[in-house]
């Protein structure tokens, strides 16, 4: 319900008050929900004391991935060779070897690289990676045809794109029952298939003529209902295998794979 209304409510905002009230707009709801949830929810501490966060871990991570896609989205302005981009992805390479390295030997690491011995993990991480994580860039190049390319304004073009997780939100309800019964395979390909469908329908039937309800919407709805079968089955391939106890940490993990995704997408965009 959130994303399918999200897209239009921020184009609404950003019409009438500024965009840099979609942010702001997030202060207060986050205060609403850290009352409920200090009020309604009971934190347990381990018997131990539990080990520390590794926070210098979580600070290797974000340089990693932000220099990386500092070196992407700049490459159109300072170029591929430029001492800049170089300099960018060289830095991230290096704190990601760090990352690594912090995390072998940490007793509480950021990245339990143990879970890549599990195979599962392993094809569950690179369908986040790829699968899920495509999403962010989808949206935003979805919105700059919109608004750029057809001259739709910001809340026309957030109801257009509201279709996408107002079809896949409810349809992954459908799938993950699916996937329980007969593998999360059966509805990982027809997902996949028809977001790659939609992709060249997208490349071949639209262009400069504003086709909006006879291709953009049915094209859009087809994207929907891939990703609706896709999606969420990603993720469960992920934690299908992994131990009980350290469950949140592969979720974790897999949720971070799907948001570098994300990132990723949205820079090469």
């Amino acid at each position: 319900i959130a994303a399918a209304a999200g897209p239009a409510i921020g184009g609404a905002m950003v019409e009438s008050v500024g965009w840099r009230w979609t942010f702001a707009a997030n202060i207060p709801i986050g205060l609403i929900v850290l009352a409920v949830l200090l009020r309604l929810l009971t934190f347990e501490r381990p018997a131990d004391g539990g080990d520390v966060p590794d926070l210098p871990g979580v600070l290797l991570m974000v340089g990693a991935v932000a220099g990386f896609i500092l070196g992407i989205v700049q490459s159109d302005d300072w170029g591929f060779a430029d001492g800049r981009t170089i300099g960018s992805v060289a830095g991230s390479v290096v704190l990601g070897a760090a990352l690594v390295r912090r995390s072998q030997r940490h007793p509480s690491p950021i990245l339990d690289l143990d879970l890549f011995t599990i195979p599962s993990f392993r094809s569950g991480m690179g369908l986040q990676l790829l699968v899920a994580g495509s999403f962010g860039g989808v949206f935003l190049t979805e919105l700059q045809f919109l608004t750029d390319g057809w001259n739709l304004s910001l809340l026309e073009a957030g109801v257009a794109i509201a279709a996408i997780p107002a079809i896949a939100g409810p349809l992954t309800v459908v799938a993950g029952r699916v996937a329980d019964r007969h593998g999360h395979r059966t509805v990982i390909v027809p997902g996949m298939v028809g977001m790659i469908a939609a992709g060249l329908g997208f490349a071949l039937l639209i262009g400069d003529e504003q086709h909006l309800w006879s291709r953009w919407v049915p094209i859009n709805a087809l994207y929907a209902v891939g990703v609706g079968l896709a999606h969420a089955a990603c993720q469960a391939v992920a934690v299908n295998d992994v131990p009980a106890e350290r469950l949140g940490m592969g979720a974790g993990m897999s949720r971070i794979s799907q948001e570098i995704g994300n990132a990723l997408t949205a820079a090469i965009a």
